[in-house]
């Protein structure tokens, strides 16, 4: 079996920044991701409320024109 000190294994993982960088860029975009879409959800908020058909978040501003719209969508 090999150790580290024979230089055959891999190195620990704090021993490699740019596989750390990548890992964090990663972890943070997802991060980000899911607050954007939470804070997607609350905006929609409204839409799912006056609707009974759910809306998806890509349509974002076909959801505007119903809420915004004086003749169409529901009171």
């Amino acid at each position: 079996m090999s150790t580290l000190r024979s230089g055959s294994r891999i190195p620990p993982f704090s021993a490699r920044p740019d596989l750390n960088l990548d890992t964090s860029r990663r972890w943070r975009r997802c991060l980000q991701d899911e607050q954007r879409l939470n804070g997607a959800m609350q905006h929609l908020h409204h839409c799912y409320a006056k609707s009974a058909v759910q809306v998806p978040i890509d349509d974002h501003y076909l959801c505007s024109i119903e809420t915004n719209t004086p003749s169409g969508g529901l009171p």
